[in-house]
């Protein structure tokens, strides 16, 4: 049995007030059902064509959103981090199989759901659906503001956020090809290139034997160029 305890023992400090407002009343058989797992880095916690259907609560480490429906060559859109849930929306669409891929970016704790007790739970508990609701109507939010702003960039203002959002957190290669690139942002390889070249020219970007790479320097500089062209990140 998993007990809430569990669960805060598993997460930073600041995470255990939403913790605690999520599972204050959520069933005991559904916490008897509750698996905590434990998992590397780069594997797939959930995959776009996977027919299983387990909901998963994000208590350590962080995960990446992979597109692989759109385009050709999949792409990272977007990272989520504790306390979040995944794989529940596609059972509040009725959307058949995943809707992204999920893959941990480092080593990753989870709190692992069947699909029945996740429903019987949000059934029962009507503050852990409010909570539940509130979260997926900011990140829809978020992601709409987002979808919006990306339709009227031009392909440098895409490909200097790509950079950004790539590299994460600290300054370091850039881990995707010059396709996957031009995939993300929407436009031809050629072109990709094209940007690349004078990106490294005004000092935005290093590329060393062809692999792109960023420093802190380079990062700072691509958040003060973001925010001059009124994107919010």
């Amino acid at each position: 049995m998993t007990a809430l305890q569990d669960l805060l023992e598993e997460t930073k400090e600041c995470h255990h007030s939403l913790l605690k407002q999520l599972f204050a009343n959520c069933p005991v058989e559904v916490l008897q059902q509750m698996q905590l797992i434990r998992l590397r880095k780069n594997q797939n916690l959930i995959s776009t064509y996977q027919t299983s259907n387990p909901v998963f609560v994000l208590l350590d480490g962080r995960l990446q959103a992979i597109e692989e429906r759109v385009v050709d060559i999949p792409y990272s859109f977007t990272e989520l981090h504790p306390v979040d849930i995944v794989g529940d929306y596609e059972l509040f669409t009725g959307i058949e199989g995943h809707y992204v891929t999920l893959k941990t970016m480092e080593a990753s704790c989870c709190a692992r759901l069947s699909a029945a007790s996740y429903l019987h739970w949000m059934k029962s508990d009507a503050n852990a659906l409010f909570l539940r609701t509130q979260m997926l109507m900011k990140e829809l939010s978020v992601q709409t503001q987002l979808q919006r702003q990306y339709l009227f960039m031009d392909n440098r203002t895409r490909l200097l956020l790509f950079l950004l959002r790539s590299n994460g957190q600290s300054g370091g290669r850039i881990p995707a090809t010059r396709e996957r690139i031009a995939a993300s942002i929407g436009c031809s390889v050629r072109t990709c290139n094209r940007i690349i070249f004078t990106l490294s020219q005004e000092g935005f970007v290093d590329c060393i034997h062809g692999k792109l790479q960023i420093s802190e320097q380079q990062r700072s500089a691509i958040k003060k160029e973001l925010e001059t062209s009124s994107f919010s990140f």
